[in-house]
């Protein structure tokens, strides 16, 4: 049979599958290398704007804690002017700041002023406080006020010094004087009555902020010539009586450098106010600026009805307005808000952008060397393979097999082998048919044997089974028995030992308390002497038994601690639980009346008890415990017997 028949039997020819998977391949490829490519772009733009967020979110945030850190500040300095008036109200006699002895009047202008201080002051330990007026025949409470003014001096110069981009930190008085700081000469600067006309004095007045809140202005012109400017203020009170401001102004300067270099393309970044101004903007405003723009002139034009509705826009999240992308941010330490707007390029110009000439170039190499690998493959591999196949199936059926002379060098070792191996092949089946009918044989024979043996097997274990419960039993008893006292048949210290140790670490875990017990025989050895050692034993067996019938708690244990001592654990028991229990094993034992003559206090058999109480959970140890419990039962016989004695526990 040749090749020929092979296919008329039903077998599909390599080549025409193979063509027509190529094919497929081809066309998956080209969608997957397509759909890729937009995944990509895809991936990429979210990726962008995603950062474009996180780093408008970053600059948004750390503006915001500038501003709670300003805002801080001037609270700190609210609280340290009230506390001062409060103290120097409270205690009037206190030295004036060695700054008020440096203030000196100009009487043909009428104020007064910093400008003459000397050593020890300097220009960075002062601000220059001038008024109106005289300083002469004030009242106490104007003194107060400005010794509170000057207090203030320490603190303008650490505020200056952390944050050094600030203009002015001040207190303005509603008595007609300032301290400002830095310090400077009242030829540049001195108090003038118009200052109160200001926001930063405004709104800190009584009926404009009853609850005498922290403010931040709008953007104003210095009149000092540190031009556009913003404050941060709050109102000082004496009590219910308000006196002023205290104040740090920042410079427009400043506020634009926090959002000029947000590196964004096509964007800008701005700072506004809750009165549309824009307070910070990269070009177009800067201190030098005359007048404050408002967001619509800085919107584009495309973007106008935002500036009227800007609280509709969700804030974090960026929002997409025909061709421009807008981030808003409100703050929470100023009644402000970040806002980034950035024109997006078209969709056309992002696609190539992204991805350039080299992805078709990518797409035409990788169409080429698929066309040149399909070539290869079909001629190489897959009708050789087909060919291959065909003479497997004729050797399979048993058949003699023909081999096409077209058939490439390579391929024909491979003919050769497989046609050796079937006929190798042909002759092991036979073999191994035989030996596997004789091993089957001696499979049934070996596990006849087996099974003989497995039935031995489980009578020896199940004999030994039986031995080993057996020793377990004497195991267990003999454990009993040697925490048995085989005297009295109540436990013996070794398991008083044990039970000591498990209760201090289950004490300790609960943090409740635990106490100890000893008892002691007066007078035993003489009761031996008198009665014989055999009654001796049956008085300490009837102790024990007294002893452990007066136990009320399944947890508490009594033992025999060693000749006629005993000794009760009472676990969770405080000092009053443990005398109540000693009182009345004292009383169990002279209900027995058993007569002792040799007693040198008595007539009966009497106890002699000392006990400890301790929280494992405070410190000390089980062993500090029944050194207690010792010599407190040692005091017991040395003040008379017959007593309880306690003692406490050494740490």
């Amino acid at each position: 049979m040749d090749n020929t028949t092979a296919e008329k039997t039903g077998l599909v020819p390599f080549h025409t599958r193979h063509n027509l998977l190529m094919l497929a391949l081809l066309f998956t490829v080209f969608l997957a290398f397509c759909f890729l490519l937009v995944q990509n772009f895809r991936v990429n733009n979210k990726t962008e704007q995603q950062v474009l967020q996180n780093h408008f979110s970053e600059r948004a945030k750390s503006i915001d804690g500038f501003l709670g850190n300003i805002r801080s500040q001037v609270r700190t300095l609210q609280l340290s002017a009230e506390a001062d008036l409060a103290s120097r109200a409270r205690h009037r006699v206190q030295p004036a700041p060695l700054a008020f002895n440096e203030l000196s009047e100009n009487l043909e202008g009428n104020y007064f002023h910093l400008d003459d201080f000397r050593p020890l002051l300097t220009e960075e330990m002062v601000g220059n406080l001038t008024g109106t007026g005289s300083i002469q025949q004030r009242s106490p409470d104007f003194y107060r006020e400005m010794h509170m003014a000057l207090d203030l001096n320490h603190r303008f110069h650490a505020i200056a010094e952390n944050f050094t981009d600030l203009a002015w930190v001040y207190y303005l008085s509603k008595n007609d004087f300032i301290n400002v700081y830095p310090w400077v000469p009242t030829t540049d600067f001195r108090y003038h009555p118009r200052l109160k006309e200001h926001d930063f004095y405004q709104l800190g007045l009584p009926t404009q902020n009853p609850a005498r809140q922290i403010f931040w202005t709008q953007a104003y012109l210095d009149e000092y010539g540190k031009g556009l400017m913003a404050t941060c203020s709050a109102p000082v009170y004496d009590g219910k009586r308000f006196l002023g401001i205290v104040a740090i102004d920042l410079t427009i300067d400043f506020f634009c450098s926090l959002v000029r270099d947000f590196e964004a393309d096509n964007g800008s970044m701005l700072l506004i106010n809750k009165e549309q101004q824009v307070l910070a903007h990269p070009t177009l405003i800067n201190s030098a600026s005359t007048a404050i723009p408002t967001l619509q002139e800085a919107l584009p034009d495309e973007l106008q009805e935002v500036g009227t509705n800007l609280e509709s826009l969700p804030a974090w999240q960026l929002s997409k307005l025909g061709s421009w992308s807008v981030l808003r941010a409100p703050l929470k330490n100023a009644p402000w808000q970040v806002v980034f707007f950035q024109q997006r390029p078209s969709l056309a110009q992002a696609f190539v952008a992204q991805l350039g000439g080299g992805a078709l170039t990518a797409l035409l190499v990788l169409l080429g060397m698929i066309c040149t690998m399909a070539f290869l493959n079909h001629w190489h591999i897959i009708w050789p393979s087909e060919q291959l196949l065909h003479f497997i199936d004729a050797l399979d059926r048993r058949k003699t097999p023909l081999v096409d002379s077209r058939i490439p060098a390579m391929w024909r070792p491979r003919f050769t082998n497989i046609e050796n191996i079937f006929r190798n092949n042909q002759a092991l089946a036979e073999e191994s048919r035989q030996q596997i009918e004789i091993l089957d044989r001696r499979v049934k024979e070996r596990t006849i044997e087996l099974e003989r043996l497995n039935s031995a097997f489980r009578e020896e274990i199940e004999e030994r089974s039986k031995a080993e419960g057996a020793l377990r039993l004497v195991n267990q008893k003999l454990q009993e028995l040697s925490l048995v006292d085989g005297l009295t048949g109540i436990p013996n210290y070794r398991k008083f030992d044990e039970y000591l140790g498990f209760c201090w670490k289950q004490m300790s875990r609960e943090q409740t308390p635990i106490s100890i017990i000893m008892c002691d025989v007066n007078y035993f050895k003489q009761y031996n002497d008198t009665y014989g050692h055999q009654a001796g034993d049956r008085c300490l067996q009837e102790i024990a038994q007294a002893i452990q019938a007066s136990l009320q708690r399944p947890s508490d244990l009594v033992a025999r601690y060693g000749g006629e001592e005993f000794i009760i654990l009472l676990p969770g028991t405080d000092h009053t639980g443990a005398k109540r229990v000693a009182t009345s094993i004292q009383q169990t034992i002279a209900n027995l009346e058993i007569p002792h003559s040799g007693s040198l206090a008595d007539s009966c058999v009497r106890f002699s008890l000392g006990m400890a109480t301790s929280i494992p959970a405070h410190g000390g140890s089980p062993e500090s415990l029944l050194e207690a419990a010792d010599q407190s039962l040692f005091r017991a016989k040395e003040t008379g017997r017959s007593r309880v004695i306690a003692l406490p526990v050494q740490r």
